[in-house]
């Protein structure tokens, strides 16, 4: 098994969200944190042949990245042997038990209130300015027709923030704050879907790659 550049990609992404991640047979990964606000799901090119657990995913990452091209990845019982060149380290699996709360199944948001989609430059920018802001907090916000992404702080309205303009929609104002540490994903642009009930999707238009995030409040 050889893995591409954009499935390493993604497992990168991923031990953001959790230090270690369970590969089922097959070619879906997910990943969720501990605390169960941000679950990721990615379909990739590869199949894997068979389960196995990857305890530390950054100290696998980077066994792989001391070869200059892509290993070969063998599940052999409760090892995996990774062969490039003239080296073969054996790496040892973990049990699907140790990693704590490894999904089998990705999530469906329970309405849809409010969609619209968020290009890859804005969602650039307000990564970039809430950490620049230091910014514990990111909000949908419907006011006067325009969807705005706010950068702030939900708990002291003294601090700088930003409003970046989105979208448009009908309808009645509305308020969606998230933790801004819960916002994940990799760069790419995002058709997002949030649900009054308490979750949203962002779904990636160019990979097969969709989170899911927990709202922190709701107005």
């Amino acid at each position: 098994m050889l893995l591409s550049d954009s499935t390493i990609a993604i497992l990168k992404n991923f031990s953001t969200i959790h230090t270690g991640i369970y590969f089922r047979e097959g070619n879906i990964l997910r990943t969720m944190n501990q605390g169960k606000t941000v679950l990721a799901e990615a379909t990739i090119d590869e199949h894997i042949p068979a389960g196995f657990g990857i305890y530390e995913l950054s100290q696998f990452l980077a066994i792989l990245s001391l070869h200059k091209a892509s290993p070969e990845i063998t599940v052999k019982g409760s090892n995996l042997l990774i062969e490039g060149g003239r080296s073969t380290i054996t790496y040892r699996c973990c049990a699907e038990e140790i990693i704590k709360g490894a999904p089998t199944k990705g999530l469906v948001v329970p309405s849809n209130d409010i969609t619209f989609t968020l290009g890859e430059d804005d969602f650039h920018w307000v990564m970039r300015t809430a950490s620049i802001l230091k910014s514990p907090n990111i909000a949908v916000v419907g006011d006067r027709g325009k969807v705005f992404i706010k950068t702030y702080d939900s708990e002291n309205d003294s601090e700088a923030f930003d409003s970046l303009e989105v979208s448009t929609y009908t309808g009645e104002p509305f308020l969606f704050v998230f933790k801004t540490e819960n916002w994940k994903m990799m760069n790419g642009t995002y058709s997002i879907t949030i649900s009054s009930q308490g979750i949203a999707s962002f779904t990636n238009e160019a990979k097969k790659l969709t989170y899911w995030i927990a709202l922190e409040s709701k107005k």
